[in-house]
């Protein structure tokens, strides 16, 4: 998604065609196909056919009913876990095709009149702009918006500074920052670089989290198709429940309806809904990956969550501002442990000294104050006026673009998920 190619020609082309199709609707949606079927072959040209047999699998599985549906799960899900176990690299976009797959295949067991044909089903799990790092979309508001999809002006300008935004986020503030984020991963650290991890882990992960997505989301609005959003202000939660509510929400809605109430939710006994709550975000620790960090980022919110839910943490009952405090901490320290490469130490060398204040840079600086002031604005974009956004998302636009050329960009996080 961060490319030149993707952004300069890929896109533009998508729009060009879906223009020309305007009066042929099912043309329209073999084009988004097609385009989709391109740009799986080029993010994964070794692995493309993997991902497209799981996608086509998803739509045969409910035809046998809910055997089927539980079988292709069994399936979908054995494929992430042995692919991860390789330690080989991640094909782009897998993990997010088999978590839809699964959703799909049980929603139309469920539902016979849900199913769809196999080109609809095809291109909601292939779709290009969520493939590589969502969000997590349902498949009947997909179909329909889809179905319905058509380019038009007030769709293109909302779309293009969903998509400058985005850029911004993730190519500006969060590549920005990633330097300040793994100070402290170099072996023994200073005290120095450990605060400035724990301080800007979590803003590198967010920022390029949601810049992609709001790329996502703008470049499906530029193609008259609605995407559910995947982030709500998560950096004001009051509490860790909080926090996973405004988080990667399709994720959290993924386990919650699929494993979450599945196990019994909360109707049951306190300690089966503890268990399930533990169950859910060591789910979502291993869903990363078979490392160590992963699994102890997802140890420590079961851990965390366990407390919450159990009510010996009780945050909502606190002050705002330790609340607060309190669930930026433990963000902080589960993003700490999630990016950590090793187990580093403490230094208070001159030499440990040295590199931490080399990490700090100008530039890493700048962007910690401009991520932090998006972070206080956030929820107050919607409201500025047109006027002020269209220069805005131009200058954003002009920037991003100048450093995909430079090559001065990183991949994006959530993309090797």
């Amino acid at each position: 998604m961060m490319h030149p190619l993707y952004l300069g020609l890929l896109v533009p082309l998508s729009v060009l065609g879906l223009l020309a199709l305007t009066a042929f609707p099912r043309l329209r949606r073999a084009w988004l196909l097609l385009v989709s079927a391109v740009f799986l072959l080029c993010v994964q040209p070794q692995t493309w056919w993997l991902t497209l047999l799981l996608a086509i699998l998803a739509w045969v599985a409910p035809r046998l009913g809910m055997k089927g549906a539980a079988a292709y799960a069994v399936l979908a899900v054995g494929t992430l876990f042995a692919v991860k176990a390789t330690g080989r690299a991640w094909p782009v976009g897998l993990s997010f095709v088999a978590i839809q797959g699964v959703a799909y295949a049980v929603d139309a067991a469920r539902d016979v009149s849900d199913r769809g044909s196999l080109p609809d089903a095809l291109a909601y799990l292939l779709f290009f702009p969520k493939l590589s790092a969502g969000p997590i979309a349902r498949f009947a508001p997909f179909r329909e918006a889809l179905h319905a999809a058509r380019v038009n002006w007030d769709g293109l300008e909302k779309g293009l500074i969903r998509l400058a935004v985005g850029l911004g986020k993730k190519l500006l503030i969060a590549d920005s920052l990633y330097p300040l984020a793994t100070a402290a991963f170099s072996g023994a650290a200073h005290p120095l670089a450990w605060g400035a991890s724990l301080l800007c882990c979590p803003l590198y992960v967010y920022f390029d989290f949601a810049g992609c997505t709001d790329a996502a989301l703008g470049v499906a609005q530029m193609l008259g198709v609605t995407l559910p959003e995947n982030f709500n202000r998560p950096f004001h939660a009051l509490s860790l429940r909080d926090f996973w509510r405004r988080w990667h929400m399709s994720l959290s809605g993924f386990f919650r309806d699929y494993v979450y109430i599945p196990l019994g939710g909360s109707r049951c006994a306190a300690w089966r809904k503890l268990r399930n709550v533990a169950v859910v975000f060591l789910l979502m620790g291993v869903w990363h990956g078979f490392t160590w960090g992963y699994l102890l980022f997802g140890t420590w919110h079961a851990l965390l969550m366990v407390l919450e839910h159990g009510g010996v943490l009780r945050p909502e009952k606190w002050r705002p501002w330790l609340a607060r405090f309190y669930t930026l901490v433990a963000v902080s320290v589960g993003f700490v442990i999630f990016m950590a490469t090793g187990v580093p130490g403490f230094s208070l060398t001159h030499e440990a000294l040295r590199q931490a204040v080399m990490a700090i840079t100008p530039t890493g600086l700048i962007a910690f104050a401009f991520a932090t002031a998006v972070l206080i604005c956030e929820g107050h974009a919607g409201r500025l006026p047109a006027w002020l956004m269209r220069p805005v998302a131009l200058a954003l636009l002009v920037l991003a673009w100048m450093q995909l050329l430079s090559g001065g960009y990183m991949p994006m996080l959530y993309a090797q998920f």
